[in-house]
């Protein structure tokens, strides 16, 4: 499963982009606020997938890398 998402960074990442999208339009064209909010947090789990789990093989060979603190950030993000 790894290998899988790493592999598709560029359609993740295209994937995240029209989620955004979706949910700029649905927030400000359509004022679907919990269209809008669900449509970001997709965005975010799908775009920190890839960040994680190399974070995660980083921290197994004991190196903190900018990996390793994005993730962290996203994280605290979704819980404040």
């Amino acid at each position: 499963m790894q290998k899988f998402i790493l592999g598709q960074k560029k359609t993740i990442t295209i994937i995240s982009g029209i989620l955004i999208v979706l949910a700029f339009s649905a927030h400000f064209l359509f004022e679907q606020e919990r269209i809008a909010e669900l449509a970001l947090i997709m965005a975010s789990i799908l775009g920190v997938a890839p960040i994680a789990i190399q974070a995660y093989q980083a921290l197994r060979v004991k190196v903190v890398s900018i990996d390793v603190l994005v993730t962290i950030a996203v994280i605290g993000a979704f819980l404040i």
